[in-house]
Formats: C-alpha cells, sequence, structure tokens
C-alpha cells in the first residue's frame, strides 16, 4: 500500500506542476516570432492619381497636381495602373510654380508621357490612376511606425 500512495502522490504531483505548460507557451511563441522575421511577407502601398489626358503639341500627356514629398515615388517607378493594366510613362515634365491644394499642402503640376492605348487619348479625359509607393515587408512597416516614420 505504501506504494500505491507515492504513485498516487507522484502523479499528483506531476499534473499540478505547470513548468511544462509554460514551456510548451515558450515554444509557440518562439515558432510565431520566427515565422514572422523568417517569411517574406511583402505589402504593397500605392499613390491614387487623378489625372487629365491633354493635348499638348499634337502629343497627348497625362497632367496632375503631386505633392512634393510623393515626387521620390514617381522618380523612382515607371508604372501606371489604370483599368488593372499597367502603362509606362517615359518623361516627366514638372512645372516651376507651386500650388496649394484643398490640404494647405504645397503641390506642383506635372505632366506625364505614357503608352496609354488610344481609346482614352481624349483632350481632358479624366482617369484614376495608382502608382506602387512602397513594396516592402511588413515588419519593415512596423519598425517605421515604431520610429514615427510611416505616414499612410
Amino acid at each position: 500500500m505504501v506504494i500505491y500512495v507515492n504513485n498516487l502522490i507522484e502523479t499528483e504531483l506531476i499534473l499540478s506542476s505547470k513548468i511544462p505548460l509554460k514551456k510548451g507557451y515558450i515554444i509557440i511563441i518562439l515558432i510565431l516570432v520566427i515565422s514572422f522575421f523568417a517569411l517574406p511577407y511583402k505589402y504593397k502601398t500605392f499613390i491614387n492619381l487623378n489625372l487629365t489626358v491633354k493635348s499638348i503639341d499634337n502629343e497627348y500627356m497625362l497632367a496632375t497636381y503631386i505633392k512634393n514629398k510623393d515626387f521620390k515615388y514617381l522618380i523612382n517607378n515607371n508604372k501606371l495602373i489604370f483599368n488593372n493594366k499597367e502603362y509606362s510613362y517615359k518623361d516627366i515634365i514638372i512645372s516651376e510654380e507651386n500650388y496649394v491644394d484643398k490640404d494647405n499642402d504645397i503641390v506642383k503640376l506635372l505632366y506625364l508621357k505614357t503608352d496609354l492605348e488610344s481609346i482614352y487619348l481624349i483632350d481632358n479625359y479624366m482617369i484614376t490612376a495608382k502608382i506602387e509607393k512602397e513594396n516592402k515587408m511588413i515588419i519593415s512597416y512596423i519598425i517605421d511606425y515604431i520610429k514615427g516614420e510611416y505616414n499612410a
């Protein structure tokens, strides 16, 4: 009978022990953290532009106003997405004058020479397109947000 009581006491001690449960939580958390940093989750952000087709010297261009802080995305990119198709733009012509938009941001008028389809080449035709702003890992967005550098 003494052996039976000892086994019962040992079993009760093992069942009431919380050490294996804590190790299990730590292992699960470590696996989640490692997979979050190791897997290349990417997220694209875009700038939405309202563009107007303009005929200048028998050449069609897209005109828009853009904030000074967004110029780098236009210069580092050459793709315009409109109606789920990509169009490239070759040249960017930027006006020297500064304007103020409705949000009191300083903007400039710019023209893009594109390979847009001929059905859209109508003077003063308005289109809404987007340009890829960034394509980076989600962890980079989190780090930028913590640093206070992320602006949506």
